[in-house]
């Protein structure tokens, strides 16, 4: 799901970016509109996920450790 979102954002960049040269940018917004829409599940799972994250992280601590320098960077 993660690498959908970032597929959904780097076209969508590319578009605003000419949307922005030709004004038309609330056109770019309501094309991709349907594409947002993949936020609803992400949101909806988000606290189950760093429930299972906590958990997981409870029981390990080199994974805690893990996730946490990755949340640095």
């Amino acid at each position: 799901m993660l690498q959908d979102l970032v597929s959904i954002h780097t076209a969508f960049l590319s578009e605003l970016q000419i949307a922005v040269k030709s004004h038309g940018i609330a056109d770019c917004f309501v094309r991709n509109k349907e594409k947002f829409l993949l936020y609803g599940d992400y949101c909806s799972n988000l606290t189950l996920s760093q429930e299972k994250v906590d958990e997981l992280c409870s029981k390990s601590d080199v994974l805690k450790e893990r996730i946490n320098v990755s949340c640095l960077i």
